[in-house]
């Protein structure tokens, strides 16, 4: 599962697919990923924070 919160703190929950990049994942769902590196990491646009649980 892939909790998202925003900096509201709203929380959206998504079903998760292992072996899949987050950015892409995430995306279609219209909640802020820009990727404008296009997944490449080479900007800052889109950070994440993985909970250890």
């Amino acid at each position: 599962m892939i909790v998202v919160k925003g900096p509201d703190g709203s929380r959206q929950e998504y079903d998760g697919k292992t072996g899949q990049a987050l950015m892409w994942q995430l995306r279609p769902h219209k909640i802020g990923i820009v990727g404008l590196c296009n997944g490449n990491a080479t900007r800052d646009t889109c950070h994440v924070y993985v909970a250890p649980e």
